[in-house]
């Protein structure tokens, strides 16, 4: 099966960082979501250049220039009392009070470096229910709503159809921007799956050195297929992509079985009925 591994909640804007916003994801952190929430810093300078790793100060001076880096970028940076987080789920509301130290998260552009902080998620206790995060940041609120029955402990089995979610829909959230499945290999291609909004699934396989053309490549939900898929190339590698246009079947909130398939077999993830449109 393939696993989703991230859902992107967009920019949001804020005083921090270079570009005075902060960028909002979900990852799936094997089983346990993670809320990340990063912000566009200028390039740190190497604190060791010009020292003498002999020198028997080397580890004072080294400390004395991190110390000094860590005070310049402060500013730049929200204090842990300025940000809130509260995970919504159905008739559940829960403050997310602990979040690991923060850490880099390696380039933001030329010039710059992306540091990120994240706040570890319970899993729904209600998967189908409408699911978002409440995020302040100084005197800001931002409600960021989820794909109910993404975030669900796929150790557990899935749970049956919900023809009406037990609690009201939660209003003035902003929806998610894009949904990203894990990419695997497939044979000598790789195969990878985004969800741009409900109902457009955007598959596409391509061969890592760019070299080869990807076979034919369909898709199907709940044994319903679509056309077959369209190629391009993107300098040198070729790609092999199939847009389906995801219609729900199923009655209410529900999980779908999408089959990936091309000469080397099939592969099948499970994603739920938020990340399809329903037929009129």
């Amino acid at each position: 099966m393939i696993a989703w591994s991230n859902v992107w909640l967009g920019a949001l804007p804020c005083k921090y960082g270079t570009r005075s916003e902060m960028d909002a994801a979900v990852f799936a952190n094997d089983g346990a979501p993670l809320l990340q929430l990063s912000f566009v810093l200028p390039q740190q300078r190497d604190i060791m250049r010009g020292l003498d790793p002999s020198a028997p100060d080397f580890r004072a001076a080294v400390d004395e220039r991190a110390a000094k880096a860590k005070a310049e970028r402060a500013p730049l940076l929200p204090a842990a009392s300025a940000v809130g987080v509260t995970w919504i789920n159905g008739r559940t509301s829960r403050a997310i009070e602990t979040r690991p130290e923060p850490f880099p998260q390696g380039c933001g552009g030329s010039g710059s470096d992306q540091h990120a902080e994240a706040w570890q998620l319970p899993s729904p206790t209600e998967p189908l229910a409408d699911t978002a995060l409440e995020v302040r940041i100084d005197d800001a609120t931002y409600m960021l709503a989820l794909p109910y029955g993404l975030c669900r402990d796929e150790r557990e089995p899935v749970p049956p159809p919900l023809v009406e979610p037990a609690s009201a829909p939660i209003v003035g959230a902003r929806r998610w921007r894009n949904v990203n499945y894990v990419s695997v290999l497939y044979g000598p291609w790789r195969l990878s799956l985004d969800v741009l909004e409900p109902g457009q699934l955007d598959v596409a396989l391509y061969a890592e050195d760019g070299a080869l053309v990807p076979p034919k490549l369909t898709v199907a939900i709940d044994g319903r297929k679509a056309p077959q898929s369209s190629g391009w190339r993107d300098g040198t590698r070729y790609h092999r992509v199939a847009r389906f246009d995801g219609v729900a079947r199923g009655v209410g909130r529900h999980y779908a079985k999408v089959e990936l398939a091309s000469v080397f077999g099939t592969r099948a993830l499970i994603v739920p009925s938020s990340l399809l449109r329903y037929a009129s």
